[in-house]
């Protein structure tokens, strides 16, 4: 029975005087009955919001962890160049002659040095304060004829020569003539491929002062087109652990040193409703002297379910796209060391969705720019890159922009931070084998509350190796990645098999700036086997971890 047949019953048989009762106590009825309704409605709204915080999170993760793979994968096709200085031009020192002089020691009250624009203000005032206003013969000539060689070979330009002219030395003057050695003409032999173009692969041209430095040159001409296939099972369970990929890259096609890399990669299985990951990604570099010049644009989407706080099996997806602009310039280098800058404008957007809702918390545009220097010098018989950085949000391109009087737990999109970071690599030998240890550092802190996308992510196989499905994201923290490997190069049918075997020992910590967030330190270890043969390379490691947090799940 409707509640309406109900009531209409009701008037038929109670009295007049009954019925008027009850018509004045209906509104506080019908006010008990909504707020009885109303009751457990706002209960189950708990759960949805819950529901949403979960998805939003393991978006963020999902979207994080597809950018380490992509920064992966361009650091694979284009390895950083973590070089120091260029040739101990030490042992280069020419000899030096003054026995034009003659024996006697002359009295010089100034010494002339002509043909030197480049010579360092610091040992033109060296020659002056050391040699000026004493008796000077063959010996204290050739000392002064040195310093301004060495001068310039130790600078790279080791071209240049410091000569004595013919003069009489009685009238108390020295007079230095030095002949900058120049470049004639840069002439590139490459079986007329045009594989190289000297405008901008040099960073000097015809007529300017020849360094030894400018000068790193090895090419072979190969076809112009690559392509690669990659696997693996490192992947997240919930878009599908298994990944395939694929890479195409081609050089000079416009005769400007240029290389262009496209890349996709996919889960598998590939299934539109439940578990799915693809990204595809487009890179330019462009070689300009002392600056490269690179332009990525990248997009990927998700498909996943999430056993949600409610105890249901949600869908949750999602897309994102990114335009990254940067500019990199060595500002110094020498002999033994190399200092870099680096600019980098990033545009990204992101939608997520929870069984077909967006959700808002998670989509977002923003604009970044990040200011990235790094030194590169030997050090304890290895390499050494040291690394700082600052990164800002911007208030451009559409981006996101923060309101007015935010709280502090409030994530920002025009935040600020600081990066840090160092890599180490060492080679030595211990009874004839060929061993290596590295160590690299990637942190950073937070000056404001940061969206996911902007903190730091560990757990995986490109941060702490280890962990799979468990991962940790903070506003502030760090991650460390040990290896210690062996070289050994092996033969197969006359095939030269190169193999490294490696363990590795990672750890890593994150904090965040707002309470009850989780948070805390993650340790794991890898024992593993590469090895290259004929074009294809192999990686097989087993990962296990070490320590983690009694809040998260242990992994198989």
């Amino acid at each position: 029975m409707t509640r309406l047949a109900a009531v209409t019953a009701l008037k038929k048989w109670v009295t007049p005087q009954l019925l008027h009762g009850f018509n004045r106590s209906l509104p506080v009825l019908v006010a008990l009955a909504l707020t009885l309704t109303l009751i457990p409605q706002a209960r189950a709204q708990a759960p949805a919001q819950a529901d949403r915080d979960a998805a939003a999170r393991q978006a963020e993760i999902l979207q994080r962890q597809d950018e380490l793979r992509r920064r992966q994968e361009l650091e694979r096709q284009i390895p950083p160049d973590r070089s120091g200085g260029g040739i101990d031009t030490r042992g280069l020192m020419p000899p030096v002659d003054a026995s034009g002089a003659g024996l006697t020691c002359r009295e010089i009250n100034k010494i002339s040095i002509s043909g030197a624009p480049n010579l360092s203000t610091s040992t033109r005032e060296r020659i002056e304060s050391e040699f000026s206003g004493r008796c000077l013969g063959v010996s204290e000539i050739e000392q002064i004829l040195a310093l301004i060689t060495q001068d310039y070979i130790f600078r790279g330009f080791v071209t240049t020569r410091a000569y004595l002219p013919q003069q009489d030395l009685s009238t108390g003057q020295l007079e230095i003539l030095v002949i900058e050695g120049v470049i004639e003409k840069i002439l590139l032999e490459d079986g007329a491929e045009g594989s190289v173009r000297a405008s901008n692969a040099f960073p000097v041209s015809a007529g300017e002062l020849l360094n030894l430095r400018d000068i790193a040159v090895r090419n072979e001409p190969s076809t112009p087109f690559h392509a690669s296939l990659s696997y693996d099972n490192q992947g997240s369970k919930s878009t599908g652990d298994e990944q395939y990929g694929v890479s195409l890259s081609a050089d000079r096609l416009f005769g400007l040193n240029e290389f262009l890399l496209f890349s996709h990669r996919q889960s598998a299985p590939h299934d539109e409703d439940r578990k799915l990951s693809e990204s595809n990604s487009l890179t330019f570099v462009l070689p300009l002297g002392y600056s490269t010049f690179t332009f990525t644009k990248s997009e990927s989407r998700y498909v996943s379910l999430v056993n949600a706080p409610s105890g249901l099996d949600l869908q949750t997806s999602g897309t994102s796209e990114s335009d990254i602009w940067r500019l990199d310039r060595t500002v110094y280098r020498d002999q033994s060391s190399r200092v870099g800058l680096a600019g980098t404008l990033t545009m990204k957007s992101s939608k997520n969705y929870l069984e077909g809702l967006l959700l808002g918390v998670s989509s977002r545009r923003l604009s970044i720019f990040d200011l990235d220097g790094t030194l590169t010098t030997g050090f304890l018989g290895g390499s050494l890159t040291l690394e700082l950085g600052y990164a800002r949000g911007l208030d451009f391109a559409g981006a996101l922009k923060d309101g007015p009087n935010l709280p502090r737990e409030a994530p920002r999109a025009q935040f600020e931070k600081y990066k840090y970071g160092y890599y180490f690599s060492r080679p030595f030998q211990v009874g004839g084998l060929d061993l290596a240890f590295t160590s690299q550092l990637t942190g950073q802190i937070a000056k404001d509350t940061l969206y996911g996308s902007e903190q730091l992510l560990i757990g995986g196989i490109y941060t702490v190796r280890g962990f799979v499905n468990n991962t940790l994201s903070g506003d502030h923290g760090y991650y460390v990645r040990n290896e210690l490997s062996l070289r050994r190069t092996f033969s197969m049918n006359g095939t030269a098999m190169p193999m490294r075997f490696y363990m590795a020992l990672d750890q890593g910590e994150v904090s965040n700036r707002v309470a009850g967030i989780p948070q805390g330190l993650l340790q794991g270890g890898a024992v593993g086997v590469t090895m290259s043969i004929k074009g294809g390379s192999l990686d097989v490691f087993t990962a296990y971890p070490i320590d983690m947090p009694d809040f998260l799940k242990a992994e198989e």
